[in-house]
């Protein structure tokens, strides 16, 4: 669900943060940045993502997510 959130929420102009597994697997910036792109789109899997944006849009986006996963 993360990866569908994120990608509706880039195209409609909504800042994202995101937090891959590779970022707690990795120690510094650099090992992040040549895991995640090592990587294939695909396979990466986000552990937690930050939106940003006005209020309706965001609901609009996490509307059917429960509140604990």
């Amino acid at each position: 669900q993360l990866k569908d959130i994120i990608e509706k929420a880039r195209s409609n102009g909504v800042f994202t943060g995101e937090y891959p597994q590779e970022m707690f697997e990795t120690g510094n910036d650099n090992d992040l940045v040549k895991a995640v792109l090592k990587a294939k789109k695909e396979a990466i899997v986000y552990r937690v993502i930050l939106l940003a944006g006005k209020t309706p849009d965001l609901a609009v986006l996490t509307r059917d997510l429960s509140l604990y996963l």
